[in-house]
């Protein structure tokens, strides 16, 4: 077992960045979303105008992209020495994100990265496949979700907050097609682990979360 370590896997929108943030704060934990990993090889991709159907070219910038984390601002990472941080969370980032993710040759370059932070325990780390593929052992699974409505709400809301002209139907389809592409990936799909418990957020506040995932990992 991965002693003090938390697995938070989830759809899109399900709120775990903010709540695995606030988790590790409560704990004295590092917090760790692996999101940034697959959006950071995306922006890369889009900056480089690489077409999004050319597999190969997409696993060479995965492969040999350099990522630094900002460890006194966990929504600034350093990727190929340049500092970004709403660059990631756009709209089109956000969508090319899910499809080279979806690529094995990305996955696989990403995999060791992940492992050896979990390596040092003390981690909460959120993603799609943590508690089936990178920490299969942690100590703590939580697979966090909510309606697909609610998720599209905050998404839409986000957005809008970022100055996106986006219509919540566009941000509604766009997170029906995200969960369809995440759960019916050959490669770690988005799936609940076995032993992880449930967390349907739709109703909850970010707090009530938190307080509900300590609540499970101090039993």
């Amino acid at each position: 077992m991965n002693k003090n370590v938390i697995a938070i896997d989830g759809p899109v929108a399900a709120g775990k960045s903010i709540i695995g943030q606030r988790v590790a704060a409560r704990l004295g934990f590092r917090y760790f979303d692996t999101g940034v990993i697959y959006r950071s090889v995306a922006w890369v991709v889009r900056s480089r105008r690489i077409d999004e159907l050319n597999e190969s070219q997409i696993e060479l910038v995965a492969s040999q992209m350099r990522l630094d984390l900002d460890t006194e601002n966990t929504n600034v990472v350093i990727v190929n020495g340049v500092r970004v941080s709403d660059e990631l969370k756009s709209q089109e980032v956000t969508r090319l994100s899910s499809i080279v993710a979806a690529l094995s040759g990305v996955r696989n370059s990403m995999v060791s990265l992940q492992r050896g932070i979990i390596d040092h325990g003390d981690v909460v780390m959120v993603g799609r496949d943590i508690g089936t593929v990178i920490a299969p052992d942690a100590e703590l699974k939580i697979y966090l979700t909510a309606s697909v409505e609610s998720r599209a709400t905050r998404r839409f809301n986000d957005l809008i907050s970022q100055g996106s002209q986006t219509s919540f139907d566009q941000v509604l389809d766009e997170t029906i097609s995200r969960d369809e592409r995440d759960s019916s990936r050959s490669d770690s799909p988005l799936a609940i682990a076995t032993d992880a418990i449930e967390i349907d957020n739709s109703e909850m506040t970010i707090e009530q979360t938190v307080n509900a995932i300590l609540e499970h990992y101090q039993i």
